[in-house]
């Protein structure tokens, strides 16, 4: 809990950093006017503007040195940024307070605050202007004046076209495009929604929203999709006010990716290892199998979304698009000619299941990912899905489907990942999953059917694989060896206490019967004696309690 209220004391710093910049900024005006005054005015007025200047650029260092520990700040621009902050903060402070002392006739007092109030100024224009550049891209102050100056003057005619140049293959390429249009939010210096795309390794490592790039499939990542959105969409990429990528550009993104993009790459520089098209020369890794998957076997290259020998698809029916919104239905397209799309019902699963399914068949030809999880449906809502020939995803977790109506996707010709989760399935069901000749991942966990039964089925299917959750049970590290006593000492046993037989039976402090419970050892004799009084008696005078004994 506090850590999430340092946090938001972090995330301040946008809010209070423009309060030291107006108040210093304002602060030197008033005394440039004041310097060419002959009768200045009293000082009151500046010296409190002195204080909340300093008071709000210590605040502003401190907000803003919490938040450079969120991920998603770095770069060059970060440390210098960062004491040229510290720095403002300290000289405005030492300005207030010199100005506390500062009296008509101190003239080397008003000097030294002017001094230090001007040093704070020429701190706070390269501290702002790196702010600026990590917040909106370093070249956000020049950019207008640069897109004007590569425009063709009027009235002078356009150059003709040069030719075009050799352009770099593989990496090389897109990270060319990157730099032109993606650096600025998402380099070394600022990473937007936790996603940089300046190296490989960052690359891969994708964002906030999940994988920039899945190598070897363009349509699985975030980045062409957003790309590929329509300039007014809220996460359309570049921002519809920025420079944007021309269709080549998207396609040689879109080449590079298919042909398993940053492969080669991985744990390697830019270059290392690729062929002359800039690929490894081998086949896309496959990402290693999550936990609980029963089979790891390679997975098949990556197909097209839609098969280029099939009859041409039309768009789809604008009203039946409207009728989903309207049942707040999700619904987005997923390739670039918005041929196919993504359903999900996920704020409308409670409609019963003869409204999804009125929903869903005008669009069967264009299903490719549909949600109906947490769904009331059944046989009539997966045979229109049955029907849907692109269908590659399909989740139904949480959802109230049978064995019988999973039986009605048998031998369907392009599902490749289908979610099961918290299902009451059972056994019976695997028959028409192992049918599915397309599936590639199945999630299974808590679905109702039995370790042996997913065994069964991952043979059936050597390239499925099957995720039941959790982790698979570690294996002994080792065993300990059986404990040998190799001592000549007798076994460990009852323990026995040693015999201890007095010499005395009456006790010679107090003549009285001993108690065998107080015994002392002395000189090698045993002597006992009546209580626990006696023995300190002894120890005080043995030679006169010994006589006794003698006799």
């Amino acid at each position: 809990m506090i850590a999430a209220w340092i946090d938001v004391f972090g995330r301040l710093h946008p809010m209070v950093l423009h309060l030291p910049i107006g108040l210093v900024v304002g602060l030197a005006c008033i005394e440039l006017i004041e310097a060419r005054r002959r009768n200045p005015s009293p000082r009151f007025t500046a010296g409190v503007i002195a204080w909340l200047a300093a008071g709000s650029a210590v605040l502003s260092a401190w907000t803003g040195w919490v938040l450079s520990f969120e991920p998603g700040y770095g770069g060059w621009a970060l440390t210098p940024h960062m004491w040229l902050g510290f720095a403002v903060a300290l000289l405005s402070a030492m300005a207030a307070t010199v100005h506390v002392f500062v009296r008509p006739s101190r003239r080397r007092t008003l000097l030294a605050y002017r001094v230090l109030l001007a040093a704070t100024v020429l701190a706070l224009v390269p501290g702002g202007h790196l702010g600026a550049s990590m917040t909106h891209g370093e070249d956000f102050l020049f950019a207008p004046l640069r897109a004007q100056a590569a425009r063709p003057t009027p009235g002078t005619g356009a150059s003709p076209p040069a030719a075009p140049a050799a352009q770099p293959e593989g990496y090389a390429a897109v990270a060319g495009i990157f730099a032109e249009y993606c650096y600025d939010c998402h380099g070394a210096s600022r990473q937007r929604a936790r996603l940089a795309l300046h190296t490989p390794d960052a690359i891969l490592a994708g964002g906030r929203s999940g994988p920039a790039v899945v190598p070897g499939d363009p349509q699985a990542g975030e980045l062409l999709r957003r790309i590929r959105l329509p300039t007014d969409d809220d996460d359309h990429m570049p921002p519809a006010d920025s420079p944007q990528p021309s269709a080549e550009q998207i396609r040689e993104i879109e080449r590079w990716i298919a042909g398993g993009a940053l492969a080669a790459h991985v744990g390697g520089g830019d270059d290392g290892g690729k062929g002359d098209d800039g690929s490894s020369g081998q086949p896309p890794s496959r990402p290693p199998s999550p936990p609980g998957a029963l089979d790891g076997a390679a997975a098949a290259p990556p197909r097209p979304l839609v098969d280029p020998s099939g009859p041409p698809m039309t768009l789809p029916s604008p009203e039946a698009l409207a009728a989903l919104r309207d049942r707040l239905v999700h619904v987005q397209a997923v390739d670039a000619e918005g041929r196919l799309l993504w359903v999900d019902f996920a704020a409308a699963r409670s409609l019963p299941e003869e409204e999804i399914v009125a929903l869903l068949t005008p669009l069967q030809p264009h299903l490719a990912d549909v949600s109906l999880a947490r769904c009331a449906v059944g046989r009539a809502a997966l045979t229109v899905l049955a029907g849907a020939a692109h269908l590659r995803r399909l989740d139904l977790r949480e959802s109230t489907v049978s064995d019988a109506d999973l039986a009605g996707l048998r031998d369907h010709p392009a599902l490749e990942e289908l979610v099961l989760v918290r299902t009451r399935l059972s056994d019976d069901a695997v028959a028409g999953l192992a049918s599915l000749g397309r599936l590639r991942r199945l999630y299974a966990w808590e679905s109702g059917l039995s370790a042996e039964a997913l065994e069964r089925l991952a043979s059936a299917q050597p390239g499925l694989t099957i995720d039941v959750g959790g982790s698979p049970p570690a294996a002994a590290l080792g065993v300990e060896d059986e404990i040998r006593l190799t001592s000549d000492a007798p076994v460990p046993g009852q323990p026995q206490a040693a015999a201890l037989s007095p010499v005395n039976t009456t006790c010679p402090v107090s003549g009285a019967a001993i108690d065998a419970r107080y015994l002392i050892v002395y000189e090698g004799r045993v002597i006992g004696f009546c209580c626990p009084n006696c023995p300190g008696r002894f120890w005080a005078n043995p030679s006169e309690y010994l006589a006794r004994l003698s006799k």
